[in-house]
Protein backbone atom coordinates (compact mmCIF):
# COMPACT_ATOMS: atom_id res chain seq x y z
CA UNK A 1 0.00 0.00 0.00
CA UNK A 2 1.29 3.45 -0.84
CA UNK A 3 2.29 5.48 2.21
CA UNK A 4 0.07 8.34 3.25
CA UNK A 5 -3.52 9.24 2.47
CA UNK A 6 -4.58 10.18 -1.03
CA UNK A 7 -7.85 11.96 -1.64
CA UNK A 8 -9.63 12.95 -4.82
CA UNK A 9 -11.58 15.71 -3.07
CA UNK A 10 -14.52 14.51 -5.19
CA UNK A 11 -12.79 15.90 -8.30
CA UNK A 12 -12.78 13.38 -11.18
CA UNK A 13 -9.78 14.90 -13.01
CA UNK A 14 -7.79 15.14 -9.79
CA UNK A 15 -8.63 11.49 -9.04
CA UNK A 16 -7.05 10.42 -12.34
CA UNK A 17 -3.97 12.63 -11.92
CA UNK A 18 -3.45 11.51 -8.31
CA UNK A 19 -3.96 7.91 -9.42
CA UNK A 20 -1.31 8.34 -12.10
CA UNK A 21 1.11 9.96 -9.64
CA UNK A 22 0.66 7.04 -7.22
CA UNK A 23 1.50 4.57 -9.98
CA UNK A 24 4.53 6.64 -11.06
CA UNK A 25 5.84 7.20 -7.54
CA UNK A 26 5.39 3.56 -6.53
CA UNK A 27 6.04 1.38 -9.59
CA UNK A 28 6.10 -1.77 -7.46
CA UNK A 29 2.78 -1.08 -5.72
CA UNK A 30 0.44 -4.06 -5.76
CA UNK A 31 -2.64 -2.81 -3.89
CA UNK A 32 -4.57 0.44 -3.82
CA UNK A 33 -7.67 0.83 -1.67
CA UNK A 34 -9.56 3.91 -2.83
CA UNK A 35 -11.28 5.80 -0.08
CA UNK A 36 -14.13 7.44 -1.94
CA UNK A 37 -16.41 7.02 -4.91
CA UNK A 38 -14.46 9.46 -7.06
CA UNK A 39 -11.04 8.06 -6.23
CA UNK A 40 -11.93 4.54 -7.37
CA UNK A 41 -12.91 5.31 -10.99
CA UNK A 42 -10.04 7.81 -11.17
CA UNK A 43 -7.53 5.21 -10.03
CA UNK A 44 -8.96 2.66 -12.46
CA UNK A 45 -8.66 5.16 -15.32
CA UNK A 46 -5.07 5.95 -14.32
CA UNK A 47 -4.25 2.23 -14.29
CA UNK A 48 -5.91 1.75 -17.67
CA UNK A 49 -3.95 4.71 -19.08
CA UNK A 50 -0.76 3.08 -17.73
CA UNK A 51 -1.79 -0.19 -19.43
CA UNK A 52 -2.11 -1.99 -16.10
CA UNK A 53 -4.73 -4.65 -15.41
CA UNK A 54 -5.88 -6.57 -12.37
CA UNK A 55 -2.99 -8.96 -13.03
CA UNK A 56 -0.54 -6.11 -12.38
CA UNK A 57 -2.22 -4.37 -9.45
CA UNK A 58 -5.23 -4.85 -7.19
CA UNK A 59 -7.44 -1.78 -7.02
CA UNK A 60 -10.58 -1.75 -4.90
CA UNK A 61 -12.82 0.56 -2.93
CA UNK A 62 -16.40 1.83 -2.97
CA UNK A 63 -18.32 3.27 -5.91
CA UNK A 64 -21.57 2.84 -7.79
CA UNK A 65 -21.56 -0.02 -10.28
CA UNK A 66 -22.10 2.18 -13.36
CA UNK A 67 -18.96 4.21 -12.66
CA UNK A 68 -16.77 1.08 -12.57
CA UNK A 69 -18.57 -1.33 -14.92
CA UNK A 70 -16.36 -0.61 -17.97
CA UNK A 71 -13.15 -0.99 -15.92
CA UNK A 72 -14.41 -4.31 -14.60
CA UNK A 73 -15.19 -5.57 -18.09
CA UNK A 74 -11.75 -4.36 -19.25
CA UNK A 75 -10.10 -6.42 -16.45
CA UNK A 76 -8.72 -3.36 -14.65
CA UNK A 77 -10.54 -4.24 -11.41
CA UNK A 78 -11.76 -7.56 -10.02
CA UNK A 79 -14.36 -6.43 -7.49
CA UNK A 80 -15.47 -3.48 -5.40
CA UNK A 81 -18.26 -2.71 -3.00
CA UNK A 82 -20.94 -0.28 -2.05
CA UNK A 83 -23.70 -0.23 0.49
CA UNK A 84 -26.97 -0.94 -1.25
CA UNK A 85 -28.56 2.48 -1.86
CA UNK A 86 -32.07 1.00 -1.70
CA UNK A 87 -31.39 -0.44 1.76
CA UNK A 88 -29.69 2.79 2.83
CA UNK A 89 -32.70 4.89 1.75
CA UNK A 90 -35.22 2.49 3.27
CA UNK A 91 -33.35 2.44 6.57
CA UNK A 92 -33.13 6.24 6.65
CA UNK A 93 -36.87 6.54 6.00
CA UNK A 94 -37.68 3.90 8.62
CA UNK A 95 -35.57 5.64 11.27
CA UNK A 96 -37.11 9.04 10.45
CA UNK A 97 -40.64 7.60 10.68
CA UNK A 98 -39.77 5.71 13.88
CA UNK A 99 -38.52 8.87 15.61
CA UNK A 100 -41.31 11.06 14.15
CA UNK A 101 -43.85 8.64 15.66
CA UNK A 102 -42.54 9.60 19.11
CA UNK A 103 -40.22 6.65 19.67
CA UNK A 104 -36.82 7.25 21.22
CA UNK A 105 -33.52 5.42 20.81
CA UNK A 106 -30.36 5.29 22.88
CA UNK A 107 -26.96 3.71 22.40
CA UNK A 108 -27.07 -0.05 22.27
CA UNK A 109 -30.75 -0.24 21.34
CA UNK A 110 -31.51 -2.89 18.74
CA UNK A 111 -34.45 -2.58 16.37
CA UNK A 112 -35.82 -5.01 13.84
CA UNK A 113 -36.45 -3.16 10.59
CA UNK A 114 -38.90 -4.94 8.24
CA UNK A 115 -37.15 -6.22 5.12
CA UNK A 116 -33.71 -5.32 6.48
CA UNK A 117 -33.27 -7.10 9.80
CA UNK A 118 -31.79 -6.14 13.12
CA UNK A 119 -29.85 -2.89 13.46
CA UNK A 120 -28.09 -1.38 16.47
CA UNK A 121 -27.68 2.24 17.54
CA UNK A 122 -23.91 2.79 17.89
CA UNK A 123 -21.95 5.77 19.25
CA UNK A 124 -20.81 8.46 16.82
CA UNK A 125 -17.18 7.68 17.63
CA UNK A 126 -17.49 4.38 15.76
CA UNK A 127 -17.06 6.56 12.65
CA UNK A 128 -15.19 9.58 13.98
CA UNK A 129 -12.88 8.94 16.93
CA UNK A 130 -13.67 11.27 19.81
CA UNK A 131 -17.08 12.31 18.47
CA UNK A 132 -19.67 12.82 21.18
CA UNK A 133 -23.09 11.14 21.19
CA UNK A 134 -26.10 12.64 22.94
CA UNK A 135 -27.98 10.44 25.43
CA UNK A 136 -31.09 9.93 23.31
CA UNK A 137 -32.05 10.00 19.64
CA UNK A 138 -28.45 10.23 18.48
CA UNK A 139 -25.98 7.74 17.17
CA UNK A 140 -25.03 5.79 14.08
CA UNK A 141 -26.78 2.93 12.34
CA UNK A 142 -24.41 0.93 10.17
CA UNK A 143 -25.87 -0.87 7.21
CA UNK A 144 -25.98 -4.62 7.75
CA UNK A 145 -24.03 -5.57 4.63
CA UNK A 146 -22.55 -4.18 1.46
CA UNK A 147 -22.96 -5.37 -2.09
CA UNK A 148 -19.82 -6.68 -3.75
CA UNK A 149 -19.77 -6.08 -7.50
CA UNK A 150 -17.82 -8.07 -10.11
CA UNK A 151 -18.20 -9.23 -13.72
CA UNK A 152 -20.80 -11.83 -12.81
CA UNK A 153 -23.29 -9.38 -11.25
CA UNK A 154 -22.47 -5.81 -12.33
CA UNK A 155 -25.06 -5.78 -15.13
CA UNK A 156 -27.83 -6.51 -12.60
CA UNK A 157 -27.43 -2.98 -11.14
CA UNK A 158 -28.12 0.36 -12.79
CA UNK A 159 -27.03 3.21 -10.52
Amino acid sequence: VAPGNYYSEQDAEKAVSIGASILEAHPDIDLIICNDSTALPGQCKAAQNAKKTKKDITITGFASPNSIKDYCKADIIEQWGLWDCQVQGALGCYMAAYLAAGNEVKLGDKLTVPGIGEIEIKPNDCLTPGAKTEAKNHGVVLLPERVVFNKSNVDKYNF
